[in-house]
């Protein structure tokens, strides 16, 4: 029992790995929103439009709180996966058309800000297929818009296909384990439950038990020992039997009466 909550502790320990999820995918979105603020100083002067960049931050930081508040509200990463994934597209449209004619690297900040989210879109959903499916989405956009607006090659933007399809099959493999190992401790802790439930049980009928001792022998002290029984052999017998059952109450140990 919690001395602080006063829960089981197997309830907390099932509270804290269904947290579990949320924090890793919060810490990824926080990571990347780190990325792109710590590189927007560097990178202010290469913007023809560098207002226009810092607000498209700013979208990225909103989108990331109302993912954040689908998330709670509906206890699921997985309600996010509307509002994210054609969020995330428009924004590797934006990001590259905003970026034209900047050097390679941060100036497209929301290209290495997504291939990192995409973790989180596929620890949204339930099946591999799916979580690939979603990698290679972002990936198509994220091709479509260097192709356009950067001038990218062909075979450059082809190369980063794998990072999105890749990281988005990694968040479903995050999450899959972690089922997993619920699982787990979910059927150690039914197991222990129903050792402890067997121990409290035996315990309980050792108690009847030495209660039921406890009158018997009083029973057989209280003929022994007065002379309600008038056969002396009787008596003596119940004697002996008397003594044996508080020898082996007290200690344990099954002797022969009368020896």
């Amino acid at each position: 029992m919690n001395a602080s909550t006063g829960e089981p502790p197997g309830v907390e320990c099932d509270r804290d790995l269904a947290r579990l999820p949320f924090l890793i995918a919060i810490t990824i979105r926080v990571a990347g929103l780190a990325g792109v603020a710590a590189a927007m100083p560097f990178v202010w002067a290469a913007y023809r439009r560098p207002m226009a960049a810092v607000a498209l931050a700013a979208v990225l930081m909103l989108g990331t709180a109302l993912v954040v508040v689908l998330w709670r509200w509906a206890g699921d990463i997985s309600a996010g996966l509307a509002f994210d994934v054609p969020f995330g597209a428009v924004a590797l449209l934006i990001g590259a058309a905003l970026s034209r004619g900047t050097p390679p690297g941060w100036t497209y900040f929301v290209f290495p800000y997504s291939v990192l989210i995409v973790i989180t879109l596929g620890m949204g959903c339930r099946r591999l297929v799916t979580a690939m499916l979603m990698g290679l989405m972002w990936s198509a956009v994220y091709v479509l818009a260097v192709l356009w607006f950067r001038d990218a090659e062909l075979g450059l933007a082809l190369s980063n296909v794998p990072s999105y399809v890749g990281n988005a099959a990694l968040g479903w493999l995050i999450i899959r384990l972690l089922r997993r190992v619920e699982g787990e401790l979910h059927e150690v802790r039914a197991q222990e439950l129903a050792v402890a439930g067997e121990l409290a049980a035996r315990q309980e009928r050792l108690r009847h038990s030495r209660v039921l001792h406890d009158r018997v022998l009083q029973t057989l002290e209280t003929l022994a020992h007065r002379d309600l029984i008038e056969d002396a052999d009787q008596r003596e017998h119940i004697r002996a039997q008397a003594a044996w059952l508080r020898g082996f109450v007290e200690t344990g140990v099954r002797g022969t009466p009368g020896s």
